[in-house]
C-alpha cells in the first residue's frame, strides 16, 4: 500500500531535517559526514522512495518527466522497482506492475490497470 511510502518519504524528509539542524551546530570532519550523509545517503533514498510512491499513487499514469525534472543524480531503479513491487496493492500482477514500470521509464503511455481483471489493462 502506498500510505507506507508516503510515511518514509515524510520519514525520511524529517531526518535530512534532523541532520542539517545537527550540521549547524558541528564543525570539521564530524560536520562533512553528516552534510555527506544527508545529502549522498538520504537525499537519494528519498529520491527512489518518491518514484515508487508516485508510481504507485497514480498507477504510472503521470508522465515520468513531470517527476524526474528535479533530480541531481540518476534514481536507482532496482531499488525503485523492490518498493514497487513490495508495497503494491495485493490484487496486482507482479509482473504486470514490473512490466508498466519499465514502460513508464520508457515514456510509454499507459493504459489504466483493470482490477477486476488484474493483468489485464482496462479500455
Amino acid at each position: 500500500m502506498s500510505v507506507f511510502l508516503k510515511i518514509k518519504a515524510k520519514s525520511l524528509a524529517a531526518e535530512a531535517a534532523i541532520i542539517r539542524k545537527e550540521e549547524r551546530n558541528s564543525w570539521g570532519k564530524f560536520r562533512e559526514h553528516l552534510h555527506n550523509h544527508r545529502v549522498v545517503n538520504v537525499r537519494r533514498a528519498a529520491r527512489n522512495t518518491l518514484l515508487a510512491y508516485a508510481f504507485l499513487k497514480h498507477k504510472g499514469m503521470m508522465p515520468l518527466e513531470a517527476v524526474e525534472s528535479f533530480s541531481y543524480a540518476n534514481p536507482n531503479w532496482t531499488e525503485v522497482e523492490r518498493m514497487v513491487v513490495t508495497y503494491a496493492d495485493e490484487d496486482i500482477d507482479r509482473r504486470v506492475l514490473k512490466q508498466r514500470l519499465l514502460q513508464w521509464r520508457a515514456g510509454v503511455e499507459l493504459l489504466p490497470i483493470d482490477v477486476e481483471h488484474p493483468g489485464v489493462e482496462a479500455a
